[in-house]
């Protein structure tokens, strides 16, 4: 599950991040992904929470950093074979690191540019 702190106010303006995280686990969710725009991101599941710092960048435009950041999530997580049930509820920590730090540099790239122009995923590799 991928949601804006944004996202989170307008579904539930009084709850917590953690409580609202901790529902959607305990529900079955097997990752829960909050981006917090220059503040980053956080991903949790049941075994492991992390959180990133926004990459650098200077910014030009906002507009379709989320959508990068969720495009190259998921492409990264196809990409290393673990979009499905069983590999989200067994990401390890590294994995968290690794895959969040990707979806952030495709979406600081896509800040840095004029207009929703998200990057190809060799410039987000090149970082």
């Amino acid at each position: 599950m991928k949601l804006s702190d944004e996202d989170l106010v307008y579904l539930d303006p009084c709850v917590s991040i953690d409580a609202f995280i901790n529902d959607r686990l305990e529900q079955g969710v097997k990752l829960v992904v909050l981006t917090r725009g220059e503040r980053g991101v956080l991903l949790q599941t049941v075994a492991d929470r992390i959180v990133l710092k926004a990459q650098p960048c200077v910014v030009k435009d906002t507009i379709g950093a989320g959508d990068s950041f969720h495009g190259a999530l998921l492409s990264e997580l196809e990409n290393r074979g673990l979009l499905n049930k069983a590999a989200l509820g067994a990401l390890k920590k590294h994995d968290l690191e690794t895959i969040g730090e990707f979806a952030t540099r495709a979406a600081a790239i896509t800040c840095s540019r004029d207009g929703a122009d998200p990057p190809w995923a060799s410039e987000v590799r090149i970082l």
